[in-house]
C-alpha cells in the first residue's frame, strides 16, 4: 500500500536529485562578532521558544514574536533595538487562535497565517480572522487526511493562501514516518512525497521494549527561506527544497571537509526504558548535528549551522556544558562553497536568521532578548 501511494504522488511532484560531492573550495571564512541587546521597556517578554514561534516584515526591520501564553503577537524593531508594541488575538470563538499555536507566517503586510492543533487560518492585524483554511474534508484516495496524517506546521505555499505545505507523520505505519505534505484547499486535494533521501534515519529509532515503539533520535524539519521550503533532518546532511512557484522537489546531498555528512554513532537497536534512550539521545549528541539552512538576501548565500555537543555533569544530571560549532555556505543552488569552525561560539546556536548580511543569534540573557552577530566575509 505506501508503494502505490508513492507511486501516486510522484506524478504530482516533480523531483529531481543532485549530489554536491564536490570537495569544498579553498575559499576562507574570516568572522567579525559583536553583540547587541534590545531595550523591553519594561516589558516582560515572551522568550519560552527562543522567538522560534516568530517571523520578519519583508525588509526584516521587525520581529514578530507569537505568545502562546496570551495569545498576542510581540513586535520588536530590530533597527532600533526595542520593544514597540502587543498585538492580542482570541484565544476561542469565530476569530479565535486555537490553543497550541505551533505556527506563524506573515504574509506581506496585511496579514499573517496562524495554525494550532487542528485549526488553521488568516488574520488581519486587528485580529480578525479573514480566512480559515480547515481541512477536515480533505480525502486521499479512500482516506480522510486527517484520518492518518497529523502536522506540528505548515507553511503557506501560494499567494492566495489556499495551499499549505510541511511536514506530516503517517500515522497508519504504527510508527510514525514524516513525509513532505501539500494540501490544496480548493481543489480539496493532498499530495506528498515520501522523503526516500531520508530513509537512513529509521536506524536512529531505537525500539521501546517498555512501550514496544520506536524512540525517536531524529527529527525532520522544515522552513520557509527565499520562499522556497527548506526540508532537513539533524543526523544528515542532505536537505530538500521544494520550489513554491514550480512545485519541484529537489534532493541535494553534500560532502563535507571537516566532519562527516552524516551521524556515525553506532545506536542500539532496542532501549529498556525512556531513562535509557534519553541517555542515547544525549551521547547522540555528541556526534554531528545539523540544522537548517538561513538565506542571506543581500549576498544571495545559506549559512548552515552543524554542532557537536560536549557532555558533562550539571547539577548531578548529564547534559551539555559546550559545543563545537561549524559553519557552512552555500550559495543559491544550494551547492557548497566553503565551511569553517567557527571558534568563537562555544554552544549550540539557538533560533537565527541573517540581517544586513549579518548572522544574528538570539540570546537570553536574564530574560531579556539580546542578540549575537557574525559578519561573515568570504
Amino acid at each position: 500500500m505506501r508503494y502505490i501511494l508513492f507511486l501516486i504522488c510522484c506524478g504530482i511532484f516533480a523531483c529531481s536529485s543532485k549530489n554536491s560531492s564536490n570537495p569544498v573550495s579553498d575559499k576562507e571564512i574570516t568572522v567579525s562578532i559583536d553583540t547587541v541587546y534590545l531595550d523591553s521597556k519594561g516589558e516582560i517578554l515572551f522568550l519560552f521558544h527562543n522567538l522560534s514561534l516568530s517571523d520578519f516584515s519583508e525588509d526584516k526591520s521587525l520581529l514578530y514574536n507569537f505568545n502562546t501564553q496570551t495569545p498576542q503577537v510581540e513586535v520588536l524593531d530590530l533597527d532600533n533595538l526595542q520593544f514597540v508594541k502587543r498585538i492580542p488575538f482570541d484565544l476561542e470563538g469565530p476569530n479565535g487562535v486555537g490553543e497550541y499555536v505551533n505556527g506563524f507566517q506573515l504574509l506581506g503586510k496585511d496579514s499573517v497565517y496562524i495554525n494550532s492543533f487542528f485549526q488553521y487560518g488568516i488574520f488581519n492585524w486587528s485580529a480578525e480572522k479573514i480566512m480559515d483554511l480547515g481541512f477536515s474534508d480533505i480525502m486521499f484516495g479512500e482516506w480522510l487526511v486527517d484520518d492518518f496524517f497529523r502536522s506540528n506546521n505548515l507553511h503557506v505555499a501560494s499567494l492566495d493562501g489556499y495551499k499549505l505545505a510541511g511536514i506530516f507523520d503517517d500515522w497508519r505505519s504504527g510508527d510514525s514516518d514524516p513525509v513532505f505534505g501539500m494540501m490544496d484547499l480548493k481543489k480539496k486535494e493532498f499530495f506528498f512525497d515520501s522523503l526516500n533521501g531520508f530513509d537512513y534515519l529509521d536506524s536512529f529509532s531505537p525500539k521501546n521494549s517498555e512501550s514496544g515503539r520506536k524512540e525517536r533520535l531524529y527529527w525532520v524539519i522544515s522552513s520557509m527561506e527565499n520562499n522556497d521550503i527548506l526540508i532537513g533532518n539533524n543526523i544528515g546532511s542532505d536537505l530538500y527544497r521544494f520550489n513554491t512557484k514550480t512545485q519541484v522537489i529537489e534532493f541535494k546531498s553534500f560532502e563535507h571537509s571537516l566532519f562527516p555528512s552524516r551521524k556515525t554513532i553506532q545506536v542500539p537497536k532496542t532501549v529498556d526504558s525512556f531513562a535509557e534512550y534519553h541517555r542515547v539521545y544525549l551521547e547522540s549528541q555528541e556526534d554531528i548535528n545539523f540544522q537548517l539552512p538561513v538565506w542571506d538576501e543581500s549576498n544571495q548565500l545559506y549559512y548552515r549551522f552543524s554542532f557537536k555537543n560536549k557532555l558533562g555533569d550539571v547539577d548531578g544530571d548529564l547534559a551539555a556544558v559546550s559545543a563545537k560549532v561549524f559553519l557552512s555556505i552555500l550559495d543559491q543552488d544550494l551547492n557548497l562553497i566553503a565551511e569553517s569552525e567557527i571558534q568563537e561560539l562555544k554552544k549550540s546556536p539557538n533560533f537565527h536568521f541573517v540581517k544586513d548580511g549579518k548572522i544574528w543569534i538570539f540570546e537570553n540573557i536574564k530574560d531579556e532578548v539580546s542578540f549575537i552577530r557574525l559578519k561573515i566575509d568570504l
